[in-house]
């Protein structure tokens, strides 16, 4: 093994950006955020754990396809590393260890759990950072709309219509977070930024990058 890869480093590394595709797009399909499956530690060690695994199955498939004395072309190593990869894979999520009818380690549950683990972090570091991103935008979007509260209440309005809820429903909200900032004695832009945050992230992001635009205009 440690000749193979000395030999064939390239063909390691392809094993292991091989690895890292599957698991990336794997775990993408469920949280939706490559920033948080990055981040998180317990993805790298999924991975290291995999792209050992593979390497052992491609040497195997090396070893067992290579005529003696032939070389493999590039083609046919890219065809071997896919296949070991999924290969890899497969088995992991199907083997089972038994002593004559017992099962004695169950690999599939291990490594399913494992993968469950994984998609926990990583959903908890991309709730975390949403919550963060949120809060930030909102603070722009107040500090965009500062002593403009008729401007942004228009906003309000327009953003929480968007959705199913009629405009009487909406003006009673508004209403109320008027009576709550009266109450607490802070501003309305505030408050209305952060409901427009925490309906749309998004659509508040956009007001804050358009009211820049029109502020950098006037200069």
């Amino acid at each position: 093994m440690l000749e193979f890869i000395r030999s064939d480093g390239l063909f390691a590394g392809g094993i292991a950006v091989a690895t890292f595709l599957y698991l990336l797009i794997d775990l993408f399909i469920v949280v939706k955020t490559f920033t948080s499956i990055l981040k998180a530690q317990s993805f790298w060690f999924l991975w290291l754990l995999i792209s050992i695994l593979n390497l052992l199955a491609f040497e195997a498939l090396h070893a067992q396809s290579a005529a003696p004395g032939k070389q493999f072309g590039h083609a046919q190593e890219l065809a071997l590393i896919v296949f070991s990869t999924l290969g890899t894979v497969a088995i992991l999520q199907s083997l089972t260890l038994k002593i004559g009818d017992r099962k004695i380690v169950d690999v599939s549950t291990i490594v399913e759990n494992f993968r469950t683990t994984v998609l926990e972090d990583i959903s908890r570091r991309a709730a975390s950072s949403q919550r963060k991103f949120t809060s930030r935008t909102a603070d722009r979007l107040f500090d965009a709309f500062r002593d403009k509260p008729a401007e942004l209440r228009n906003e309000f309005v327009r953003v929480m219509t968007f959705g199913e809820r009629d405009t009487a429903q909406v003006k009673a909200e508004l209403a109320k977070i008027e009576e709550q900032a009266d109450a607490l004695k802070a501003p309305l832009e505030m408050l209305l930024a952060q409901r427009v945050a925490k309906a749309d992230v998004e659509e508040a992001d956009r007001l804050v990058r358009d009211a820049v635009r029109r502020a950098a205009a006037l200069k």
